[in-house]
């Protein structure tokens, strides 16, 4: 029988807990309101000297937490690479395309949240 956590749980508020919003997107502006998309939470593992593909954001907004590691973030709106750390955040939206790169000793993780279309 599955439980309603919602109702099983009942608190006012949180008990010893810190919520910090680290990035957020408009939705409004990013999507064709008659798609369907998917909202999904993912980790990127990047090993030393590892890169990603390059990525457009057009209508896949995403905002990306450093986990462990130290990146380096390669963005079309930007003149140079950003160096991440620790803690950063980065939030890439309709006219920003990107890749990461892994130039240190140490493995990079990365949380990614992202909207993408649907498999038709």
């Amino acid at each position: 029988m599955a439980v309603d956590l919602c109702k099983a749980i009942e608190r006012p508020s949180d008990e010893f807990v810190k919520r910090t919003v680290v990035g957020s997107i408009d939705l409004d502006d990013e999507f064709i309101m008659n798609s369907q998309y998917l909202m999904r939470g993912h980790t990127i593992v990047i090993m030393p000297g590892g890169k990603t593909k390059f990525r457009s954001h057009r209508d896949k907004p995403s905002v990306t937490y450093v986990v462990s590691g130290s990146p380096t973030e390669h963005r079309s709106d930007q003149p140079s690479p950003l160096l991440r750390k620790l803690g950063d955040s980065s939030v890439a939206i309709d006219n920003v395309a990107t890749w990461w790169e892994n130039t240190s000793k140490e493995t990079v993780m990365l949380f990614e949240v992202d909207f993408t279309e649907l498999s038709k």
